[in-house]
């Protein structure tokens, strides 16, 4: 990752964000110019970045969570190369886990064993296809 930054912004007539855009930027040098770009177009939009949740951090030295991910560059333990780990973040693994454990407690006994499965497999489908893009699982 060396050399100039090139930011392009595509506006096309009738393109609409939703009210709740989630966005990362990762860009090298310039972040400052780059964040005012971005305030620019979304200004453009009608929209504004959220200062509480905007951060500008260094990705190589610094985790971030991301809709449910943690995002990490680490180093790869035999090949020494540095690459991006994406991964469900520990809330999203604990709350799983903690949907699981409500679906198996005693008080399911009664219920049908299908029942019970289906709704196990319905949870764990949805939670593993979401989180199926990350590289850790």
């Amino acid at each position: 990752m060396s050399g100039d930054v090139h930011v392009r912004f595509c506006e096309r007539p009738g393109v609409r964000l939703p009210r709740a855009t989630h966005l990362v930027v990762l860009c090298q040098g310039e972040v400052e110019r780059i964040l005012r770009g971005i305030q620019r177009v979304l200004g453009g939009l009608g929209l504004q970045l959220n200062a509480g949740k905007t951060r500008v951090l260094d990705a190589r030295d610094e985790s971030f969570r991301f809709l449910g991910f943690r995002v990490m560059v680490i180093k790869h333990p035999r090949r020494g190369r540095r690459f991006c780990l994406i991964r469900p973040a520990q809330e999203a693994l604990a709350e799983i886990r903690a949907e699981l454990r409500s679906l198996t407690r005693r008080n399911t006994l009664a219920l049908p064993e299908e029942m019970v499965i289906g709704q196990l497999n319905e949870r764990i489908r949805g939670w593993v296809g979401y989180f199926s893009y990350g590289n850790g699982i």
